[in-house]
């Protein structure tokens, strides 16, 4: 779908560590825990453009940690998905 947009990975990861850090000093311990699921899942697929559809980040979610409840499947995978499309449409020039 997305393939095209060439991502950084990297920049997406240090987003990610971003929201962890954002979540260590206040955050509740699910999101946090949610945070630290989602740079494990990251660095396991590595590939951003599969976070820009949900469907895929929900699948990659699932391909991780098969034993997660459905609830945490669908914040890890919102999580991904969110910081993906932050970074799309920051890339992706916007038609005024």
């Amino acid at each position: 779908m997305f393939g095209i947009s060439q991502l950084s990975f990297e920049r997406f990861v240090k987003n990610l560590e971003e929201e962890y850090e954002y979540h260590k000093h206040g955050g509740t311990p699910y999101r946090q825990e949610t945070v630290k699921l989602s740079l494990q899942v990251a660095n396991k697929i590595k590939d951003v453009d599969s976070f820009l559809n949900t469907s895929l980040a929900r699948q990659a979610v699932i391909t991780s940690y098969p034993t997660l409840d459905s609830y945490r499947v669908d914040d890890v995978a919102k999580m991904l998905h969110v910081i993906a499309k932050d970074l799309y449409i920051k890339k992706t020039p916007q038609m005024t």
